[in-house]
């Protein structure tokens, strides 16, 4: 039976040019995390990381402290975040359509949103809704649906390639571990997507992967921020 352990990113730098880039609380993150594990004398007998720079960048921060413990990181797509900034562009005029109140709010000056982190919550969870329900669009966007799958056929691949009891840590993001925990306890997935929002950076999520499926044996463990007495650690977006 694996142990898979999907990581989330460090904190990506939201408002920015560049979300995709880890903020310097971020690396902050990563290095706490990694520090962690190697105390912990944790062993991975894989490691993956999405192709995103975020997901990649925390591996790779994380796994510089752990000298001798891990093996070269690998890459693999399936472990993707959804595309957050294209389901903007494709869903905000629908979303600010249906509720006039945040359309009030933001105004003509769609940077508000980046300003005020309620209002980008409240307005992201209208547009990842609306993509969810498969609602009608003009852009090139991987649809809900492939999304799901690809991130179930991630998953299975791995319980198929690292069989016994092989230890294998993940980076990826919010989205793709809250479909994994919904695959393991037979949740919808747009209820399970849910569960992303309170996910920490920097967090642990870990499953046991066998033939007879997903288990969960953890959930968005994030002690090891709280452990280094930093309130500026603890962070969701």
């Amino acid at each position: 039976m694996a142990i898979i352990s999907l990581i989330r990113h460090g904190q990506a730098s939201f408002g920015s040019q560049n979300y995709d880039c880890l903020s310097p609380i971020g690396h902050r993150q990563a290095r706490v995390l990694g520090e962690h594990l190697a105390k912990l004398d944790q062993q991975f007998d894989v490691c993956i990381a999405g192709e995103m720079q975020r997901q990649q960048k925390t591996a790779e921060e994380a796994m510089a402290c752990m000298p001798g413990r891990v093996p070269a990181l690998e890459t693999n797509a399936a472990f993707n975040e959804y595309d957050s900034d294209g389901i903007f562009r494709a869903y905000i005029p629908a979303a600010l359509k249906a509720d006039p109140e945040l359309a009030e709010i933001i105004g003509n000056d769609a940077r508000a949103m980046f300003r005020d982190k309620a209002v980008f919550q409240r307005a992201f969870v209208a547009v990842v809704d609306l993509w969810s329900q498969d609602a009608p669009h003009n852009a090139e966007l991987e649809p809900w649906a492939d999304f799901i799958n690809r991130v179930r056929s991630g998953i299975a691949q791995l319980g198929k390639q690292h069989p016994g009891k092989s230890q294998v840590a993940v980076f990826s993001s919010g989205g793709a571990i809250a479909i994994a925990m919904g695959l393991a306890l037979g949740m919808p997935p747009r209820e399970a997507l849910m569960l992303s929002w309170g996910i920490a950076n920097a967090s642990i999520t870990e499953f046991y992967a066998s033939e007879n499926g997903l288990f969960v044996n953890g959930f968005n463990n994030f002690t090891h921020l709280k452990l280094a007495r930093d309130p500026e650690l603890i962070t969701y977006r």
